[in-house]
């Protein structure tokens, strides 16, 4: 064996050393007693210290048979009382490629051998007790209304209104929209818009920029909330889920992004196409309202300037148009009320601890007039949110007999109801 065989084989093995070395990983979090999952799973409390974590997680592959880390890790950090915090805890992809370029391989890397996440309680993340009962100086928008009380704005002044509580977030991953919810600076976005970011920035359609205190990402859906310091500040309402219906017309507001920056304040319109349920990721309105990267996270609003949805995704291929997507609003009501056991003073209470349960209708044909209990609802197909009980239902269509029936809606299910409707007999 020649001497230049030998030191190859010896760098050979010093590299093959290295390659699998073993690092410790020690996770804190203030306070101590923290539950921590890595990528779902629970590997202790904090403080907590993990020995024998393999040198590749944090250095990558070294040649084209080493072990490396394919997928990004998320950890989540938890306590009673206290917001739960999400991070990604990697950074990545990078790309490993062999001399000749034959083999390429994309992977991960833990960024730190050493994270020390501060949790903030929940009372404190909300900004006060929010169910504690006390008169707001904060503008709303268009301001609480009267059970009932329709305003009809016209599109200009809907934007006028809510504009102020509509905001363009900034984060290392890049640029999304949000609006806040509260006088005391909580915003809702997007989970993927802030995702991996435990501080971001905020900045109000005039331009005023505000740091986040905490960040709170929904351990399932696509929803987030950002807490800003403030007080008296202008905040949108959240619609009643239950007078949302097909067709209605909304607008969306947000910070669509372009290459080299963002259009803030950009205003589109459409309507309520469908409602589509997700199963564990929510209930979705689809709408034709035009929504791009940068607008997910702002606002969908209705014709009284009340929050109907998030803005989400899009769907994008060759001959498809008009299929954009928002986590309707009982998704926000349902995250403050499981997350915080908060409920806005203005919300129905059925509404928001599960006193309803929503109910699809359809008919053959379609486009029959829909009533509940007497009084019309709205036309098939269509989905509405009623309370949990018995209801009569009337489906009515011009030449065709009137189906009746009696149905029981039962908490924490959903339920179809098919009308098939025989057409009337000639004279």
């Amino acid at each position: 064996m020649t001497i230049r065989t030998i030191l190859l084989a010896v760098f050979l093995l010093c590299v093959s050393a290295s390659a699998y070395a073993k690092k410790t990983l020690r996770i804190e979090s203030e306070p101590t007693g923290a539950r921590v999952e890595i990528a779902g799973e629970f590997v202790g409390t904090t403080p907590l210290k993990r020995e024998n974590i393999k040198d590749f997680m944090f250095q990558g592959p070294v040649y084209a048979w080493s072990e490396f880390l394919a997928t990004p890790l998320q950890m989540t950090v938890s306590k009673e009382g206290y917001v739960t915090q999400t991070i990604v805890i990697t950074n990545g992809p990078f790309v490993w490629a062999s001399i000749d370029r034959t083999t390429i391989k994309y992977f991960y890397l833990i960024s730190s051998t050493y994270f020390n996440i501060k949790l903030q309680k929940v009372g404190e993340f909300l900004g006060g007790n929010p169910l504690a009962a006390k008169e707001s100086t904060a503008t709303t928008v268009p301001g609480p209304v009267t059970t009932g009380t329709r305003l009809n704005l016209s599109t200009e002044e809907i934007v006028g209104r809510a504009l102020p509580a509509v905001v363009t977030i900034r984060s290392a991953q890049g640029s999304g929209s949000g609006f806040l919810i509260s006088d005391t600076g909580l915003v809702v976005t997007n989970r993927h818009v802030v995702e991996g970011s435990q501080k971001v920035s905020v900045i109000t359609s005039k331009g005023e920029s505000f740091a986040s205190e905490s960040v709170f990402i929904h351990p399932s859906k696509d929803l987030a909330l950002i807490k800003i310091q403030g007080s008296s500040l202008p905040y949108l309402k959240i619609v009643d889920p239950a007078t949302v219906k097909v067709g209605a017309e909304v607008i969306s507001i947000g910070s669509p992004g372009i290459p080299g920056g963002v259009l803030p304040n950009t205003v589109t319109k459409g309507i309520v196409s469908a409602f589509r349920d997700a199963d564990q990721f929510g209930l979705y309105i689809q709408t034709d309202v035009s929504i791009n990267p940068g607008n997910s996270g702002g606002p969908l609003i209705n014709s009284n300037g009340e929050v109907v949805g998030v803005s989400s995704l899009k769907f994008v291929a060759p001959g498809i148009e008009g299929l954009n997507f928002a986590i309707f609003a009982s998704e926000i009501f349902k995250m403050l009320k499981e997350q915080f056991n908060f409920v806005p003073s203005y919300a129905d209470p059925g509404t928001v601890k599960g006193d309803k349960a929503l109910v699809d209708i359809t008919s053959e044909p379609l486009g029959a007039e829909v009533y509940v209990d007497g009084v019309f609802a709205s036309s098939t197909p269509s989905k509405l949110s009623l309370s949990i009980g018995e209801h009569s239902i009337r489906v009515s269509r011009p030449g065709f007999k009137d189906w009746e029936r009696r149905i029981a809606v039962d908490a924490g299910s959903s339920k179809t109801v098919n009308a098939i409707l025989e057409k009337k007999s000639e004279p």
